[in-house]
């Protein structure tokens, strides 16, 4: 009975022990996984590639040269700025339509960063131009729905779609009364907000 008792106790202390080194290890590893990463990514970084320049995600400096995604310019001509401000030198005109890369905001919220054609800064105020970031899609729930050239239904129709169908999102007009979609062939689009479906 007593060798019994004492194996009994040893399985248990073994199991104590044992659950104890598993659990420290368990706490260690994952912080040093987190350290190993991090020096990971500081030493071999991600590089964002603009042109013929490069950046470097890991240099906070450059943090905002990294591309949040496209605008499409509305203003016709839209004009891109030295700076922040609408009295500031114009450093160029674009075509209404044309899509750039924007990389964040100016500290009052009202323009959009882009580089310039040259690759220099510049920036546009934010109702001349919209962002383009895939949603998901819109559902026709219309008989038919007409897909428009512009956020009118005054402007060009595109083409027309049938109740069931989806397109792809990429948000709304300065109105909000049309989702800027794109068409089977991958043009830019509007579509009232009436004839289609938010996908949630």
């Amino acid at each position: 009975m007593s060798e019994r008792g004492g194996g009994s106790t040893g399985t248990i202390v073994a199991a104590v022990i044992g659950g104890c080194l598993v659990l420290l290890l368990c706490g260690v590893l994952p912080v040093l996984g987190g350290v190993i990463y991090y020096t990971y990514y500081r030493v071999d970084p991600y590089e964002y590639a603009w042109g013929n320049q490069w950046y470097e995600t890991t240099d906070w400096s450059q943090i905002s040269e990294v591309s949040w995604g496209e605008i499409r310019l509305i203003g016709d001509p839209t004009n891109v700025y030295a700076s922040n401000s609408t009295g500031a030198t114009v450093t160029e005109t674009r075509d209404k339509g044309t899509k750039v890369e924007y990389y964040g905001f100016d500290d009052t919220g009202t323009y959009y960063k882009v580089k310039t054609m040259s690759g220099g800064d510049g920036y546009v105020l934010l109702g001349e131009a919209e962002m383009e970031v895939y949603l998901g899609q819109v559902t026709v729930i219309s008989d038919t729905a007409s897909v428009y050239a512009g956020n009118s239904t005054g402007s060009g129709v595109l083409e027309t779609r049938n109740k069931g169908e989806k397109l792809d999102w990429y948000g709304f007009d300065a109105t909000s009364a049309f989702y800027k979609v794109r068409t089977a062939n991958g043009a830019d689009g509007y579509m009232p907000v009436v004839d289609a479906q938010m996908p949630w």
